[in-house]
């Protein structure tokens, strides 16, 4: 068990039940108890909060990500590398103001359609993590 916050406590290794009845037949009343689930975007701020600290810092590091994959795509092993360098969002959803049709890459409209998909992922997660947060 450890401190969240000002008013908070985290316990692992037992559920919201079994706390229940821990503080019962302690006799502590609880006013909220809130599961929470390990998720994608809380084990990647982790990763970079050690790093940062800052949201700043790790939007920053997702940017940098972003372009280092596209730069090295190419150079990645196998269907890995083909499949990167023909799916990573700004790559495919470059296509639409592409001049110069390649063949390798996805056909201008599938492109834009895997970068919206991607823009519209990346704001849903966004608007879950700012509610969550800045509740």
């Amino acid at each position: 068990m450890r401190t969240d916050g000002a008013d908070g406590l985290v316990v692992t290794g037992m559920d919201a039940a079994g706390i229940g009845a821990l503080a019962a037949a302690g006799r502590v009343e609880l006013h909220e108890l809130t599961p929470r689930q390990p998720s994608l975007e809380r084990a990647f701020m982790d990763l970079t909060r050690d790093a940062s600290g800052s949201t700043t810092a790790t939007v920053t590091t997702l940017f940098g990500a972003m372009l280092i994959v596209q730069a090295f795509a190419p150079a990645l092993p196998g269907a890995f590398g083909d499949q990167a360098a023909k799916y990573w969002p700004p790559i495919a959803g470059g296509q639409i103001v592409t001049g110069h049709r390649d063949p390798a890459p996805l056909a201008p409209w599938s492109g834009l359609a895997v970068m919206a998909g991607c823009v519209g992922a990346l704001l849903t997660v966004a608007f879950i993590v700012f509610r969550r947060r800045d509740a």
